[in-house]
């Protein structure tokens, strides 16, 4: 149980309702994850970020889009390579 609490505490929002740093860490880290041209990588950041979001409703489809958009875009200057991820 109080493993529980401490993954709520990371994962968790502040009174502003933003994104704990830890949660937005993890997001933006599955998110890139999706930018992967090997399907089982693919597939495998596709399921952990659907546990995520199935498990946590605090995160919002405007926080996911506004992540996908900054992460995923062609001219981004965080653009990765899989292993980075």
């Amino acid at each position: 149980m109080h493993q529980v609490s401490r993954s709520t505490l990371l994962f968790s929002q502040d009174k502003d309702g933003n994104l704990s740093p830890g949660l937005s860490y993890t997001l933006k880290r599955l998110v890139r994850g999706l930018g992967s041209p090997k399907s089982e990588i693919l597939q495998a950041y596709f399921t952990a970020l659907t546990c995520l979001l199935t498990s946590l409703p605090d995160i919002t489809c405007e926080d996911v889009k506004q992540c996908v958009d900054k992460e995923l875009s062609a001219g981004s200057s965080s653009t990765t390579s899989v292993s980075e991820v």
